[in-house]
Order: structure tokens, then C-alpha cells, then sequence
């Protein structure tokens, strides 16, 4: 699992700048965690911290003196509360743009193309701004507890308001292939801005519930 969080987090540095970013996967009732001030293009074992499921630095680990990302209470939240093993913090440039205006709520809810439907879903979870730490945990609780409620499955993407967006997922695949194609999305999205024509909520549900791409999508790795 370590090794696939390092491969996750190098293929993912493109998106961060310096020491942006945070990366994390479960193993067992622990997790793995970049320290707080690492790069994810060079991150090796001995930059991560081993924490409980709460976000504490495990008891025993004593590898290395590094503190975990300041992000580490989502990134615990998430791991327990839904049914994945990796958890991927990124803030790439084009979506960026998105998230720092207030189209974020149309790309949010909206779709353009099939494939964006199938890695994104149907729509996108939105957490309006919050201080990292504490603020955003709650934020982040509040917001995918609400889409939980609403829609009755978990979002596959976390869009954070002036700041930068969540993927998670059982592998490292899901994790990376709703980064890049929130990515190339949001691209699209900034070229189509003066007359974008979205998919209809049918086409939406057609695509959601295509057995062919539920198998396309779960044979993927």
C-alpha cells in the first residue's frame, strides 16, 4: 500500500506546487500520511507519518520526526467513513480557476461529456471556503453528509471553494483519474464558457446507469 500511495502521490505532483498537497491510504486501522511540508514529487517512506484512525501519530511510530499534513483530520474522516483506501488533496491550475469564482456552482452541477459523468459522477460535492485544519474538517462533514442525504451514495469528487479538491477511492486509479479529469473538465468548461451546452439530466442518468460503463469503470486499474 505505501508503495502505491509514493506511485499516487508522484503522478499526482503535477497538479501541486513546492509542498502543496497531501496524499494518504488505510492500512489496517492506521493510516499513512505525507508530512506536513513535503513535496509529493519526491515524497519517499520516510516522509510519511503513520497515524491512528482519528488523525493522532500512531503510539509506536517513531521512523521519523516529521508532523502530518494539517489536513490530516479529513483525510482520517474520510478514510472511516466511507469505503475506500487512498485519499488524494490536490489543487490543479485550471480547476483552480473554477473553484475561485462563482461558476464553481455550475460545474459543479452540470456536466459536458460522458466520461466526466462517469469519473466525476452525476454532480460534485461543494464545500464553501474554510481555513484548513478544524474549520475544513467540519465544513467537509457538513458538506458530504448533505450530499450523502441527498443523493443515498458518496460523492466521487470533493470540490473545496478557493482552494483546491478531494478524489478518494479503493485504489490509486480512482484517486488519479478523477483528479485528471476534473482537470480536463475544467478546461473544457473555461473554453465553453460563453455558450456551454450541457448534458440533459437524462443523458446523465443514462450514463450513470449504463451497465457497460459501471463495467468499464470497475475494470479499470
Amino acid at each position: 500500500m505505501v508503495n502505491e500511495l509514493l506511485k499516487m502521490s508522484h503522478l499526482l505532483s503535477p497538479y501541486v506546487i513546492g509542498a502543496e498537497g497531501n496524499v494518504s491510504c488505510k492500512v489496517d486501522n492506521t493510516f499513512y500520511i505525507k508530512g506536513s511540508g513535503k513535496s509529493l514529487s519526491t515524497l519517499c517512506k520516510e516522509d510519511l507519518v503513520l497515524c491512528d484512525m482519528i488523525g493522532n501519530i500512531y503510539p509506536s511510530y517513531n521512523a521519523s520526526e516529521n508532523k502530518p499534513s494539517i489536513e490530516t483530520g479529513f483525510h482520517a474522516w474520510l478514510l472511516s467513513n466511507l469505503d475506500i483506501n487512498f485519499v488524494a488533496h490536490t489543487h490543479p491550475t485550471n480547476t483552480l480557476k473554477i473553484l475561485c469564482s462563482k461558476e464553481i456552482y455550475n460545474f459543479s452541477k452540470f456536466r459536458l461529456f460522458p466520461d466526466q459523468v462517469v469519473f466525476n459522477g452525476s454532480e460534485s460535492c461543494v464545500v464553501e471556503y474554510y481555513h484548513p485544519g478544524d474549520e475544513l474538517l467540519n465544513g467537509i462533514k457538513i458538506s458530504v453528509n448533505e450530499y450523502l442525504s441527498k443523493h443515498g451514495y458518496p460523492p466521487k469528487i470533493i470540490l473545496l471553494k478557493n482552494h483546491g479538491v478531494i478524489t478518494f477511492g479503493k485504489n490509486i486509479s480512482e484517486c488519479i483519474l478523477s483528479t485528471e479529469m476534473c482537470e480536463k473538465s475544467a478546461e473544457v468548461f473555461l473554453g465553453s464558457l460563453f455558450s456551454p451546452d450541457y448534458l440533459s439530466e437524462d443523458d446523465v442518468n443514462k450514463i450513470i446507469n449504463d451497465n457497460k460503463e459501471k463495467y468499464r469503470q470497475q475494470n479499470y486499474k
